[in-house]
């Protein structure tokens, strides 16, 4: 029992030893070098902590100079590029009202020119006040509520045609009717009553040809009659003259 009992406490001894030498290995070699200190000599170190504070503070103290004297410098100019600021946004509204279209107090559209942006080399060209030049166009432009109003005159223009084409398509419609009829054939369409004057036509031909030598001999007779009765009036007078004469003494 006490031969385990040894062996244990060898076992921990041994591991206690371990450990603390790992933690001395530890220490030695990320030591800090405090203030006042010797440095490490080769293979080197991290710098102290208040090194490194100090080093950071010195860098953002510089930084905070530099951006004091820019905030100086940019406030003496401040007002100044406010009030261009505002100009400059009057000056964009107004470009963008005359682009959208202005309007009389009346309520009329103006017609006011509409200019464009001079470019040069691809890139624009600003005047002194770093306001984009504005040049008149090749091609002159009207205002948004201009070419608003010219598309809705084409909208308009284009259902009065289409509807004219509508009228035009239903009055074609109708005269085909007129023309050819409908399927039942009621009412007839002028081919087909063209088609029945020309068979009526026709047979009143035939009937014509049939009747024809019906009226040749008609009048034939006619003639025969009336040349009997011209000489039974020539012979009526005779017998009338004879039975004069006989009744005269």
């Amino acid at each position: 029992m006490a031969t385990l009992l040894g062996k244990i406490l060898v076992l921990l001894n041994l591991l206690l030893s371990v450990i603390f030498a790992a933690i001395a290995v530890g220490i030695y070699v990320n030591r800090i070098n405090w203030p006042g200190s010797t440095q490490a000599g080769a293979g080197g170190t991290v710098q102290g902590v208040y090194d490194q504070k100090k080093a950071e503070f010195d860098q953002w103290d510089k930084a905070a100079g530099l951006a004091r004297t820019r905030a100086a410098v940019a406030e003496a100019s401040l007002e100044q590029v406010e009030n261009q600021r505002l100009s400059n946004q009057k000056w964009y509204a107004d470009q963008l009202a005359t682009l959208e279209g202005r309007r009389d107090p009346n309520g009329n559209l103006i017609n006011a020119p509409i200019q464009v942006i001079s470019t040069k080399t691809g890139q624009t060209v600003l005047d002194k006040n770093g306001l984009p030049v504005l040049v008149q166009p090749d091609t002159p432009l009207a205002s948004h509520q201009a070419y608003l109003a010219s598309l809705r005159d084409i909208e308009s223009r284009i259902a009065a045609t289409l509807d004219q084409i509508a009228k035009a398509i239903q009055e074609e419609t109708n005269l085909t009717v007129q023309v050819n009829g409908v399927d039942n054939g009621e009412p007839k369409g002028l081919r087909a009553m063209i088609h029945a004057e020309e068979l009526a036509q026709q047979h009143a031909q035939e009937e014509l040809k049939f009747v024809k030598p019906l009226r040749v001999n008609s009048q034939v007779e006619g003639a025969l009659l009336t040349q009997r009765g011209r000489s039974l009036d020539a012979r009526l007078a005779e017998f009338k003259r004879s039975g004069l004469a006989r009744s005269q003494p």
